[in-house]
């Protein structure tokens, strides 16, 4: 029961709709739940309307915490060691934004039978594709330099793109 309380904790403090892997990830790594625990615990949570999907485009389902969740939450969350708390708020509040970007940003390549690749590069909201672009780029090496750096660039040429559009 603590496992499910510690992932309704961490969609209560994140705030904004989630991927699962990144929430499963996040929650292991720190070694605050097992992995099997963390995949379990969250598909317990969506059935029984704890958590449910907002998101509205083709992407990967983004959850959020119910209202119902939040009430779960708030007569138990005391359940959670105030330590473990504690470490998962000031873990969100130094990486919110670096786990938003991880999910509102992605990118790949794939080679083109003519042996240039396609760089494939999008960003998206929780309700929709905000921008993708496909580039052909005639070495690998490129390719994989501009899918490595897409995370750290894509919110400047969003907005480069986005102004000079608009002129």
């Amino acid at each position: 029961m603590v496992g499910k309380l510690i992932l309704l904790f961490i969609f209560d403090k994140l705030e904004v709709p989630m991927q699962e892997d990144i929430v499963v990830d996040m929650a292991s790594s720190n070694e605050w739940l097992p992995y099997i625990d963390c995949k379990d615990g969250f598909a317990s949570l969506v059935s029984s309307g704890f958590l449910t999907n907002v998101a509205q485009s083709k992407s990967k389902p983004r959850y959020a915490i119910t209202s119902d969740g939040r009430e779960c939450l708030s007569h138990f969350y005391t359940n959670i060691p105030s330590s473990l708390r504690d470490d998962i708020v000031e873990h969100i509040k130094e990486n919110r934004f670096a786990y938003r970007k991880k999910q509102d940003y992605s990118s790949d390549y794939f080679k083109n039978n003519d042996g240039s690749y396609t760089v494939v590069l999008k960003i998206e909201s929780t309700s929709v594709q905000l921008l993708e672009l496909k580039l052909t780029i005639q070495n690998r090496n490129n390719a994989k330099w501009i899918y490595k750096n897409w995370p750290e660039k894509a919110s400047t040429i969003y907005e480069f793109i986005h102004e000079n559009l608009l002129e």
